[in-house]
């Protein structure tokens, strides 16, 4: 239902879908988040969800995650969602992809975030998410693509990202970070391999001192 010119709250009904496995809702789509979520996790066999780009409002509930085949997740594009991402996002170990950018959450980073040790593509860029980027994003040991640009971090950059070994882009300009990029980093993105950083964005301009940065902001 990509593109559509439905308009209105998430029916009742979709809550019904037992056996859906895929179901993506783009545009026009309004009303409580909480509401539409509750709905929307009674499907426990979906295992993609994608719902970016439409009016939702709201904060995440806790049970939100309760959908144990989850593989795919997307509520980009939806600025009226406010508030943190609750712990129990850990629940989700399935979950490969995760994109929540350009979105108003806040909030610091949970812990239950870094044990879906699935998680290859994570989205947090263009949100209001700040504090310090956590250490324990070594421990997303499958994760190739983070971006965390635009949003409001603070602090040094953790060495512990130069540990992803799968990691090809690393997107972080557009915050309130400051130092200088770990060696542990730099040292993986001179190579040009397939295991190596590709792409790498800090402010290096005025905040952050970065010799191996690919893009400069």
């Amino acid at each position: 239902m990509e593109v559509n010119q439905f308009t209105g709250p998430i029916p009742s009904s979709y809550g019904r879908l037992e056996n859906l496995s895929k179901l993506f809702v783009r545009r026009e789509l309004f009303g409580c988040f909480r509401t539409s979520i509750k709905i929307l996790t009674d499907i426990i066999s979906v295992a993609s969800l994608m719902g970016y780009a439409n009016r939702l409002k709201g904060t995440v509930p806790e049970g939100f995650f309760n959908l144990p085949q989850l593989v795919e997740l997307s509520w980009s594009h939806n600025l009226g969602l406010t508030g943190s991402i609750p712990d129990s996002i850990s629940a989700l170990q399935k979950l490969t992809y995760l994109d929540l950018h350009n979105t108003s959450l806040s909030g610091t980073l949970p812990l239950g975030l870094f044990d879906l040790s699935r998680l290859a593509k994570l989205y947090l860029n263009g949100t209001a998410f700040s504090g310090t980027l956590p250490t324990e994003f070594a421990k997303l040991t499958d994760l190739n693509l983070l971006q965390l640009d635009d949003s409001k971090y603070t602090g040094t950059i953790p060495s512990e990202l130069g540990q992803l070994s799968f990691l090809g882009v690393l997107n972080l300009h557009d915050n309130e970070l400051v130092g200088s990029v770990p060696a542990a980093i730099c040292n993986r993105t001179n190579g040009g391999g397939f295991f190596d950083i590709n792409v790498l964005t800090t402010d290096c301009v005025d905040k952050v001192s970065c010799d191996c940065c690919t893009e400069y902001y």
